[in-house]
């Protein structure tokens, strides 16, 4: 008898979820690489991602990430204002789960030069 359903599904694994830069300096922009591996046997992509705040800039790629492979969003923060800062980003991942969504953080000081 045929099996129907299948048992192939997408998974990941991120290198890290939160960021701590400690103290940077006011006005020289901070980047963080958040990565994630494939470890499913189906190819994952970026949906979308949207940092909480105009002073931080993504970058990503919309090619499928495949199996075995990493994925990589980097953040550039621009560290305008002094004061503590906390910081997110939201991932939107085509895994077709519940936890398709995904919440990147940083956060630190920034102290005037």
């Amino acid at each position: 008898k045929a099996e129907l359903s299948s048992n192939k599904a997408a998974a990941i694994k991120w290198n890290m979820t939160e960021y701590e830069f400690g103290d940077i300096a006011q006005n020289e922009p901070k980047t963080v690489e958040f990565s994630f591996t494939n470890t499913g046997d189906k190819p994952v992509f970026i949906i979308n991602a949207e940092a909480s705040c105009g002073c931080t800039k993504l970058e990503y790629k919309k090619e499928p990430v495949l199996p075995g492979k990493t994925g990589r969003i980097s953040t550039v923060f621009d560290a305008k204002d002094a004061g503590a800062f906390s910081k997110s980003v939201t991932v939107y991942l085509s895994l077709d789960a519940p936890n398709d969504v995904y919440e990147l953080k940083f956060n630190g000081t920034v102290v005037k030069k």
